[in-house]
């Protein structure tokens, strides 16, 4: 870098990884002494029920919070130019001045993007477009899930929004016989 030049991290890929290197160091270290202190707390309460339910609610919670760093670090790895954290918190005007490129979806014509909203939504309730993705349509609850896992990709209620929103009607899904 020349000397008066200045640079962003995510987009200066040696500072990108230190700071990603850093990231996955405190996450390895710091979890095992809130788990600790949360367990001894935990033990502390009588009502083995309500126990079972804070035990629970803080494992999903876990779960989230893992998901969400991986789909952050594949959104880093696709596009290292994307501010994922402003893209999660939804800080719409960074997103757009790392996007010049997005302008083009915005411009596509309408009858191609409800054609490719109903091929998507089509594909999204085809159990065999879907198993090649080890993904299952539940025909019984409308939703979307990875076959052995059963993590819920998208729920009953979501799918019938992109259904109403591809000008479908009710799930008609193909159903392997």
């Amino acid at each position: 870098m020349l000397a008066g030049e200045s640079t962003t991290i995510r987009k200066d890929t040696s500072l990108l990884e230190y700071v990603r290197m850093r990231e996955q160091e405190q996450l390895a270290v710091s979890p095992m002494k809130v788990t600790k202190a949360v367990e001894r707390c935990l033990d502390d309460i009588e009502d083995l029920g309500l126990r079972a339910e804070i035990r629970f609610r803080l494992a999903r919670a876990a779960q989230v919070e893992q998901d969400l760093r991986r789909l952050k670090e594949g959104m880093r790895r696709m596009r290292p130019t994307i501010d994922v954290d402003a893209l999660v918190e939804g800080r719409k005007q960074e997103i757009a001045n790392d996007l010049p490129a997005a302008q083009s979806v915005a411009e596509a014509k309408p009858s191609q993007s409800v054609a490719q909203l109903v091929s998507a939504v089509s594909r999204l309730t085809d159990p065999r477009s879907l198993s090649k993705c080890g993904l299952v349509y539940n025909v019984e609850f409308g939703n979307v899930t990875e076959r052995s896992s059963r993590f819920e990709l998208l729920t009953a209620d979501e799918v019938r929004a992109l259904r109403w929103a591809a000008g479908l009607g009710p799930s008609t899904a193909v159903t392997d016989s």
